[in-house]
């Protein structure tokens, strides 16, 4: 029988921490320091963190520390020995990177031990991040002090499928009262239009098309059940479009403003505005052509 897995965005600080320290008490070859131990318990508690549900047993997690609006690091990651092989940190790795590009970032890094000291937990190490298509970037031979020689990796995100089209929906958020009642429906739904569950966590899951189109169900907050006529009430929160340059997103600010529509939000690469109901329509540059 086919073991089922789940790969969930984790909430809970408290619930990170614990997961975290189940998973790199588990590889002593590679996390054998126990100060280190102890700072990515404390460290991963305001992180981005994501775990790996096999037959309801959480049996590895990824965190991912953002340092700017561009960049995101894998700050730690780990498996449990008895799943190692399976290919469960390439889909780890495959899912995070999608939720950060999707997120607006544009490169995630990773830290590991240098070749340049031979060891053979972090020579696999290394390869598993070679084959995941980082590159290397730069070697640190005193940062983490002269015996451990530091190796930076570095992959540029995009999207799975490659270039989006312009006009193409980017993406699409619901706010629903009942997510379980929603999942029944949409778990059957999604995939007979060719989408696959991408991600799934407390209080919202993420439905992936190959063309990089991806729609989003997000629990209403109880404050919020009974709202009428706004994002966080049940119902559309917002649809996102892919544009062309960032040059004609300016313009499109430009004529919204002239229109006296209200702009929610403006990064250089993204725009956010108010529609007539006051849902949200977002526009993203593609970068890719640009």
């Amino acid at each position: 029988m086919k073991s089922k897995q789940k790969i969930l965005k984790v909430q809970n600080s408290d619930l990170k921490s614990q997961l975290c320290e189940k998973v790199l008490r588990s590889l002593p070859d590679w996390f054998g320091i126990e100060s280190a131990i102890i700072d990515y318990i404390k460290d991963v508690r305001a992180m981005e963190t994501w775990s790996v549900v096999v037959d309801n047993e959480e049996i590895g997690f990824l965190s991912v520390n953002k340092h700017n609006s561009s960049t995101a690091e894998i700050h730690v990651m780990g498996i449990l020995p008895s799943f190692h092989g399976q290919s469960i940190g390439t889909n780890l790795i495959q899912i995070v990177e999608q939720d950060l590009f999707a997120q607006g970032f544009k490169f995630l890094t990773v830290k590991t031990l240098s070749e340049s000291r031979p060891n053979k937990e972090y020579d696999l190490t290394r390869k598993f991040y070679l084959r995941s298509g980082f590159l290397p970037l730069e070697e640190f031979k005193t940062l983490w002090g002269e015996a451990n020689p530091c190796l930076m990796l570095v992959k540029a995100l995009k999207s799975q499928s490659g270039i989006f089209q312009f006009g193409q929906v980017h993406h699409i958020e619901y706010y629903v009262d009942d997510l379980m009642r929603s999942n029944t429906f949409w778990s059957w739904f999604m995939p007979v239009m060719g989408y696959s569950k991408s991600s799934e966590w407390d209080g919202g899951i993420s439905w992936s098309h190959g063309n990089g189109t991806y729609l989003v169900f997000v629990q209403v907050e109880n404050e919020f059940l009974n709202s009428k006529n706004t994002r966080h009430g049940n119902g559309l929160n917002h649809i996102a479009f892919m544009g062309r340059s960032i040059a004609e997103l300016d313009q499109l600010q430009k004529q919204l403003e002239r229109r006296e529509v209200k702009v929610l939000k403006r990064k250089r690469e993204y725009l956010c505005f108010e529609d007539p109901n006051l849902f949200a329509v977002e526009v993203y540059a593609n970068t890719e052509k640009n």
